[in-house]
């Protein structure tokens, strides 16, 4: 009898682990992931709003199995460790403009210059060509890098100063903060400028002290960030298109699973498609109340100064392809003629 009791016990127990193994499996398959990620906007900046939106989205699509926290603000550290946090795991996901992704890949420098697009929708044909194909695919893979969207308009940077500047020559000695770019410094020296790198801390003391005497940056972070309680000339060079990304550790991507996959990158997607027109409704308020509270005096460029400033930006672009060799040679001549091959991968 006593081999034939333990031979039931142990069926009994291989059906109970046999029966219970289904349940784990369904457990692990409805596991829940967290992404956490950071931009430097305040929470009410159009792009916060759209990844607060995005938030929602993931998870009412996903059932709760992903569940996107939003940072703001540089909660989760400054540019430049946010971006090393992503490539190394410790943070899943950051929201930036396209050109901070110079300081791992030169080549993103061809977005930087000011005056090296007409407009945004000649920067956007860029970021949509095979050539930026290209620049994602080794982002990739030599950083662990994925480029989940590039294409969310952040508005025009503007030039900010304590006099009116009408012409380039205006320009001619001004001191005027910029960041901590070669591709910038080198595009603002040609215009006559005295570009002075200074952290986004510095520059209302720097202007109110006259340590600095102007800044470029777009019209949202000049207001929400008080430049215009001092500097109150606003030329409207709209020299540089920004659009921003959202890149995500590519670990974690890849673990992710493929349906999940799919709903958050059409989500992302979905989401693009407000955020340039809340932008554009964004700026409208901001410049008026630029123009009647602050008494900012907003200067146009004729076209045929804006002529003068691209001639120079396009120089610039060029002598940095000879002498940086940051990007292949022929970039910027095929990115003129709108090559249609432009680059594209093999």
């Amino acid at each position: 009898m006593k081999p034939l009791f333990c031979a039931m016990v142990i069926l009994a127990i291989s059906c109970f682990i046999l029966a219970l193994c289904p349940l784990n499996i369904c457990f692990a398959a409805e596991q829940t992931i967290t992404i956490r990620v950071g931009g430097l906007m305040p929470k009410d900046h159009p792009h916060s709003k759209a990844l607060y939106r995005l938030s929602g989205i993931i998870k009412e699509r996903t059932d709760g199995r992903i569940k996107m926290i939003y940072y703001p603000h540089s909660e989760l550290g400054s540019c430049v460790e946010q971006i090393s946090a992503v490539r190394m795991g410790t943070q899943d996901m950051w929201n930036g403009a396209n050109e901070q992704m110079a300081r791992l890949m030169p080549m993103f420098n061809v977005l930087s210059p000011a005056f090296a697009y007409e407009g945004k929708e000649a920067k956007l044909a860029v970021l949509n060509s095979p050539f930026f194909f290209m620049v994602r695919e080794e982002l990739s893979k030599r950083f662990d890098l994925v480029m989940l969207t590039w294409n969310w308009f952040r508005g025009y940077r503007n030039l900010m100063t304590l006099k009116p500047v009408k012409t380039i020559d205006d320009l001619k000695g001004i001191k005027l903060r910029t960041v901590r770019s070669p591709a910038k410094l080198a595009a603002w020296k040609k215009f006559g400028a005295s570009p002075i790198p200074t952290a986004a801390a510095g520059i209302y003391t720097g202007l109110k002290e006259k340590a600095i005497e102007g800044c470029e940056l777009d019209l949202y972070s000049i207001h929400y960030s008080h430049y215009d309680e001092i500097c109150k000339y606003c030329t409207l060079t709209q020299h540089e298109p920004v659009y921003a990304s959202l890149v995500i550790n590519k670990k974690l991507w890849n673990s992710i699973p493929k349906r999940d996959r799919e709903i958050i990158f059409d989500a992302v997607n979905e989401t693009s498609r407000g955020i340039e027109r809340t932008w554009e409704k964004e700026i409208a308020k901001i410049m008026d109340i630029m123009r009647r509270k602050q008494k900012v005096t907003f200067i146009p460029l004729s076209p045929r100064e804006r002529s003068r400033w691209l001639k120079i930006g396009d120089e610039v672009l060029h002598e940095l392809e000879v002498t940086e060799k940051w990007w292949p040679q022929g970039t910027v001549e095929r990115i003129r003629s709108k090559d249609p091959r432009f680059f594209k991968p093999e």
